[in-house]
């Protein structure tokens, strides 16, 4: 997602009914936002600050949790102690490596 330089201005937007406000299509188009994205809100020294969020499963986020740092732990392990492997000679061979 792209980012915008601190302290942008790039218009104003109002308060509508329901308390719904418009994003500026600068804004939208910049940090690649679509209908339906969820923002965390919250208010930072008097200031309203929208982040874009994405929501996943409580199993996703604990298997992507668990797995990344223990194959990264094992990863910094080998390397720690000389380990590498490869070149292979195909992505099979890649694949049977990293399956054993």
């Amino acid at each position: 997602m792209a980012k915008l330089e601190k302290n942008t201005t790039l218009s104003l937007t109002k308060l509508r009914p329901k308390a719904q406000i418009t994003l500026p299509k600068e804004i939208i188009n910049k940090l690649e936002l679509n209908t339906g994205d969820l923002f965390e809100v919250e208010i930072t020294k008097g200031k309203i600050v929208l982040e874009p969020k994405v929501l996943i499963s409580k199993e996703e986020a604990w298997l992507n949790t668990l797995v990344a740092k223990k194959s990264l732990q094992r990863g910094l392990n080998d390397l720690k102690k000389g380990q590498k492997f490869g070149p292979f000679k195909n992505a099979k061979d890649l694949v049977k490596s990293l399956n054993s």
